[in-house]
């Protein structure tokens, strides 16, 4: 779609087949299959990622200093702060029991994944490790896996599983 610009981060809801395009205060959703426009859903905030948590039927999506939980009518349910520092982008990926938080300073030295339970109980960082030339752009769970995506087209894993 050219009138979406550019995509700050998308997921994908299993539940519905369809792909979801955040763009700042917009979500664009498609259709998993045909990549067919469905709709957009205007938001009040300016997000920065987003993902889709199976367990619940929810969105995560970062705005700010917050992680904040829309329901599938995208109808806010709640939200939690997040520890902040600085400037730098934020990434976000969820399982059933966990919302990962990825943060990248824009020196690219302070690069860490926060684990947060859905609640916002902190439970802890793990720091990325600097094995590319290129600042972390995304991370995603897999099967209990956490994978950091890095702009020069590797993918590390950051840690197993979890739990």
């Amino acid at each position: 779609r050219a009138d979406l610009g550019y995509a700050d981060d998308m997921t994908y809801n299993p539940k519905t087949n369809q792909l979801l395009v955040l763009n700042e205060k917009k979500v664009v959703i498609f259709d998993g299959d045909t990549l067919a426009y469905v709709r957009t859903v205007n938001m009040p905030r300016t997000g920065d990622a987003i993902a889709y948590v199976e367990s619940t039927d929810q969105y995560a999506i970062m705005v700010d200093d917050r992680v904040e939980y829309y329901n599938a009518n995208f109808g806010y349910v709640s939200s939690f702060r997040i520890f902040n520092f600085g400037n730098g982008p934020y990434k976000i990926c969820a399982d059933a029991n966990y919302v990962y938080v990825m943060f990248v300073a824009d020196d690219g030295v302070n690069r860490n994944v926060h684990v947060y339970l859905h609640n916002g109980i902190a439970l802890g960082k793990v720091g990325i490790q600097n094995s590319s030339n290129s600042n972390p752009t995304g991370i995603s769970i897999l099967d209990g896996y956490l994978y950091v995506s890095v702009s020069d087209g590797r993918t590390r894993t950051l840690l197993k599983k979890l739990g």
